[in-house]
């Protein structure tokens, strides 16, 4: 998570840059180690959910940097629709509890 969020939300103050690449390898990565589709969906969404609020931040609401996390979300979206339905469900609940 902290590797999304560096490549995806930088210091800009500390002259850091983003990398939609590295970002993206984070997740790869993840998906090679671990075998939890729903946790995998997570972590596309967070990177959706970084990567839009820095360009909401920045006012990059154009171009490449835009266009990356809405790729990402049409694939969590997939996966997340391709899951057995008692994974939703779980997960939908458990969400539920915290938002109130």
């Amino acid at each position: 998570m902290a590797t999304i969020d560096r490549w995806l939300w930088p210091d800009v103050l500390k002259t850091q840059h983003i990398s939609v690449a590295r970002a993206k390898k984070a997740i790869a990565d993840y998906k090679e180690s671990a075998d939890q589709p729903q946790s995998l969906a997570e972590w596309m969404v967070l990177y959706c959910e970084r990567a839009a609020g820095f360009c909401q931040d920045l006012c990059l609401e154009a171009g490449s940097h835009f266009d990356a996390p809405v790729r990402m979300f049409e694939r969590a979206l997939k996966l997340t629709v391709s899951l057995p339905d008692q994974l939703k469900t779980d997960r939908l609940l458990v969400e539920s509890r915290f938002d109130s």
